[in-house]
């Protein structure tokens, strides 16, 4: 009967003992600083350095390394990383939701807190929900080839997602959206950021654009996102942002040219 009670005892020390650092653990990730919660998620997914995933994330590795060390923030990507990383986005940018050990946290990062708003009046009331459709395609990219050194291309696919009609396109046809691939054209677009095309709305000298090509000389066929710099009866130049770079594509190795619409257009302002 004694030894019974013994091992009894020792059975629920090592319970306890064994909750006690399941806790720690849970409590260790609650405490996390946004930094510090992306480290954990990388690491859970299997990436055993910094260097490594932003290989995987095609990301600059300095500019990865800026966001694991917390010397930058990682808002724009955040969905980006966590959907790589399998992780919850609340979880990764504030602490709350499914973090990458499967358990609900509660949020104890500072969350931005929502503007007053004043109250409408009836007439003033937004729309339906229902009215914007979730109808748009979200074009598959991935990384493209690197042209003339510096000139950084994409790759267009399948689309992966559809996302709801902005407030003033509720009528436009053929619409599609993109997520930005590559830093060439930081700070304007970023890698991860949606980006919304309008492919029968004229671009103007100036306007953001997606030219397509097809294979020449050294261009292998493929899709860019740069500023329209110039037009001419045979030639356009394309600019991006980093490095700063200019091209001459032969419009008639120019497939298609379609304008990346700016938060103005989508909101009618």
């Amino acid at each position: 009967m004694q030894d019974y009670a013994n091992n009894y005892a020792d059975n629920a020390i090592c319970i306890i003992h064994s909750q006690d650092q399941t806790h720690k653990k849970i409590c260790k990730l609650d405490e996390m600083d946004q930094h510090e919660r992306l480290i954990a998620a990388r690491k859970a997914a299997g990436f055993a350095t910094a260097s490594e995933a932003a290989r995987a994330l095609d990301v600059r590795e300095p500019t990865y390394l800026s966001h694991e060390n917390g010397t930058r923030g990682y808002g724009r990507q955040a969905d980006r990383y966590a959907r790589r990383f399998g992780v919850n986005v609340e979880w990764l940018l504030y602490g709350r939701g499914k973090g990458p050990d499967g358990t609900l946290h509660a949020a104890h990062a500072m969350e931005p807190q929502p503007l007053p708003q004043p109250a409408m009046q009836p007439s003033e009331r937004p729309p339906y929900d229902g009215a914007f459709s979730r109808d748009v395609p979200v074009i598959g990219t991935a990384a493209g080839s690197i042209i003339r050194k510096d000139f950084e291309g994409m790759l267009i696919e399948e689309p992966i997602e559809y996302v709801r009609r902005p407030p003033a396109l509720t009528s436009a046809r053929d619409l599609y959206a993109v997520y930005v691939t590559g830093e060439s054209m930081e700070p304007e677009h970023g890698p991860g950021v949606l980006r919304f095309v309008h492919p029968h709305r004229q671009p103007l000298i100036g306007d953001t654009v997606i030219a397509v090509t097809r294979a020449h000389d050294d261009d292998p066929g493929q899709a860019y996102i740069k500023r329209l710099k110039k037009r001419t009866a045979e030639h356009l130049v394309l600019e991006q942002h980093t490095p700063h770079a200019f091209i001459e594509i032969p419009l008639k190795y120019v497939i298609s040219l379609h304008k990346v619409l700016t938060t103005n257009e989508l909101f009618g302002v």
